[in-house]
């Protein structure tokens, strides 16, 4: 997926012949350097990692798509908050708010990523430190989500609801 956006972007920003597509195009290659893309392709894969784990645990206990709808809205929700705040963050790399949201997990891979490359740019421990907190994040995450998989999906019948839900994740063993 990462790579069909990188060709994409390439095939655009080369085709189109407008002096202002082609500066954006030249802004956008030089906030990517080699560290950035390493950074990049980590917290996508934590990321990626910890939504669909947190999905596919929801998605055990949904019989339906009508259940599935009513469980995600939530998840929909912080989801689209960090993408409301992309201009605070870019604008103001560092916020107090911008540099909590860093570490807190459903937000991390979104704001660290425009932290990165902003100016001034994030330092070095707060990335190292949101980096920590996401694998420890996403590890959690697999973890309840196997916990919550191995009850809902032997569930017939009743829709389980939110805090059931949770009381299934945090259950050990």
């Amino acid at each position: 997926m990462i790579v069909i956006w990188f060709l994409t972007a390439m095939a655009v920003f080369g085709a189109v012949q407008n002096p202002m597509v082609r500066q954006i195009g030249l802004g956008i290659a030089a906030g990517f350097g080699g560290g950035t893309v390493f950074w990049f392709l980590s917290f996508f894969l934590l990321g990626f990692l910890f939504f669909a784990s947190l999905f596919v645990g929801l998605g055990s206990v949904c019989n339906t798509v009508r259940e599935t709808q009513g469980l995600t809205q939530p998840i929909m929700f912080v989801l689209v908050i960090p993408l409301i705040l992309m201009p605070f963050v870019t604008n103001n790399p560092d916020h107090i708010v911008v540099v909590l949201a860093s570490f807190f997990p459903p937000f991390t891979p979104f704001v660290i990523m425009n932290r990165i490359p902003a100016r001034p740019p994030a330092p070095l421990w707060q990335v190292l430190l949101a980096t920590l907190i996401m694998v420890v994040s996403t590890w959690l995450m697999i973890r309840a989500a196997a916990r919550v998989f191995r009850i809902g999906v032997l569930m017939y019948g009743k829709a389980p609801t939110l805090p059931e839900i949770l009381r299934w994740a945090r259950r050990s063993g």
